[in-house]
């Protein structure tokens, strides 16, 4: 126990009687205890500590799966950012190669809000999402490549002698850039009537003896033809195919930023709680 001087407030011995630093006579004063410290765990701490491990856990996560994004972006996308396919060699004696049935279609949710939301994403997907072909010829022919609405190239390529691609199950591995399975299904029929850069119905097209064709996906059926630019027979290529995510650097860089903000709110807290006592 102290005793405190009512005239400096200094601090002296209980057994005291004047104050040893203004000299205030002290018989009579009020005694006082300084508290001690326990040290213990108490509610609050306690629940600072819980909610600053239940915040790492989803911080962890998000950080791990934004660095993991950046890895697929640094590590297996080509110099414009397309995931591309490893190179399949395609040769058919017929007036092209048409893929079918490219569905693009983005279901339409029953709330309000949800119907304005995929309804503008419809109409920017080509913001979203990009596709990629590229052709290499292996006879020195330059060659077509272009997609187009089922209902307008049907009717330049439907009366065609073509080798159909019917494309089988693809377990599509980003690292390991797989060329999809496919099977060539021969449709018969007569030679084309005009070369195909005659046509502006096409919503992409390439040509050369190297060509490639960069399309940004729009809801929609539509066919992929590529064949001799000059529209002769017997198409010859090398064919790799790719696909580009645009947002997902945007993606990776929001988890990464909230990742990080929430694994310093749930350090801070755990230190408050545990450590700084």
């Amino acid at each position: 126990m102290v005793k405190y001087c009512p005239k400096c407030g200094k601090e002296n011995r209980d057994e005291a009687q004047f104050c040893v630093q203004c000299g205030e006579r002290l018989n009579g004063q009020v005694q006082y205890v300084k508290r001690r410290k326990t040290g213990g765990w108490s509610a609050g701490r306690i629940v600072l500590v819980i909610i600053g491990a239940i915040i790492l856990l989803p911080s962890f996560g998000l950080v791990v799966g934004g660095f993991s994004l950046r890895a697929i972006q640094e590590t297996v996308t080509d110099t414009e950012g397309f995931i591309m396919s490893d190179v399949k060699q395609v040769d058919t004696n017929t007036y092209a190669l048409v893929v079918e049935n490219i569905d693009v279609n983005i279901a339409e949710p029953e709330s309000p809000f949800g119907k304005e939301v995929t309804r503008a994403l419809g109409r920017d997907l080509a913001d979203f999402a990009r596709f990629k072909v590229n052709a290499v010829s292996n006879n020195g022919n330059p060659v077509f490549v272009g997609i187009a609405s089922y209902t307008e190239v049907s009717q330049y390529i439907g009366a065609v002698d073509f080798d159909r691609a019917v494309v089988g199950e693809w377990n599509y591995d980003p690292w390991s850039q797989s060329f999809p399975n496919f099977a060539l299904v021969y449709h018969p029929g007569t030679a084309p009537t005009t070369v195909p850069t005659l046509h502006s119905f096409w919503s992409a097209q390439a040509t050369g003896t190297s060509a490639t064709m960069t399309w940004g996906l729009a809801p929609g059926n539509y066919w992929l033809i590529i064949m001799n630019e000059d529209a002769s027979k017997g198409v010859n290529v090398d064919l790799q195919m790719g696909a580009k995510i645009t947002i997902l650097n945007t993606i990776s860089n929001i988890m990464l930023s909230v990742g990080v903000v929430l694994g310093i709110i749930g350090v801070i807290m755990i230190y408050y709680g545990a450590i700084n006592r």
